[in-house]
């Protein structure tokens, strides 16, 4: 069953495209908006600044709203989480792959307040793909969300990264910054950060790891921000000089 197909079986009202910044959402928003233009049923996109984000992040959001989504009729907005990234790692310690808060309370609990003033029935639009993870190998296209009363649907789950790509490239979508700076995320929150991306973010943006460090100096057991398969400090990330320091020496 197509995207289309299925929101007039069901009887969808209002859907709510969840941009992230990345490549994946860029694309299933920008196909959803597409594909059901012509309907009539309430349609959003909404970024969530989890607060923990790189600095170029907020720039090409807003430019994607004003000149890619807000034209193909979606009513973009910009959520919050009630806390920042900051105050719940000083209560709760810094996310972990096994202990990741950090989802619920900065990510989807914003939409899920977003979503319960909208017009009954809602379907989230998600940009999870099938080759992304093994653990989204049995990931199916629609899903009802019984706590929340809404379905999530995944258009994009059965491209590939090829399919993607081209899609970016007939479309002539702008991508985010960050994926250049080598920067893996849009979501610096520790949980599924690499080495790689802590570089970059040293390289580019070594006021995001002053504040990791300063969070660090206040952890009672001298915690770490990350935790790697090993713990890495991030006033240690910050000693490392950077390739523009070492060739100005």
């Amino acid at each position: 069953m197509s995207l289309r197909e299925f929101i007039e079986k069901h009887g969808v009202k209002s859907i709510l495209c969840c941009f992230s910044g990345g490549r994946d959402s860029l694309v299933s928003t920008h196909y959803t908006l597409v594909t059901l233009k012509d309907l009539d049923l309430e349609k959003y996109v909404c970024f969530v600044d989890t607060t923990v984000m790189p600095p170029c992040i907020y720039p090409y959001v807003n430019m994607v709203f004003e000149r890619i989504f807000k034209p193909l009729g979606g009513e973009c907005h910009i959520l919050k989480p009630e806390k920042s990234f900051w105050e719940l790692a000083r209560e709760w310690g810094v996310p972990q792959k096994n202990r990741r808060y950090c989802c619920y309370h900065l990510k989807l609990k914003p939409l899920y307040d977003f979503t319960s003033h909208l017009k009954p029935r809602v379907a989230h639009i998600l940009g999870l793909r099938k080759t992304e993870s093994m653990r989204r190998i049995n990931f199916k296209f629609a899903y009802w969300d019984q706590k929340h009363k809404i379905w999530k649907l995944n258009p994009i789950l059965e491209w590939n990264d090829q399919d993607v790509e081209r899609y970016i490239r007939e479309n002539n979508l702008p991508i985010s910054p960050h994926y250049k700076m080598g920067i893996q995320e849009t979501c610096i929150c520790g949980a599924f950060t690499t080495k790689k991306t802590l570089e970059a973010i040293r390289a580019h943006y070594p006021e995001l790891l002053e504040k990791f460090a300063s969070l660090e100096g206040e952890f009672r057991n001298k915690g770490s921000a990350f935790y790697i398969g090993k713990r890495i400090y991030a006033k240690e990330l910050l000693k490392q000089k950077t390739l523009d320091e070492t060739l100005k020496h």
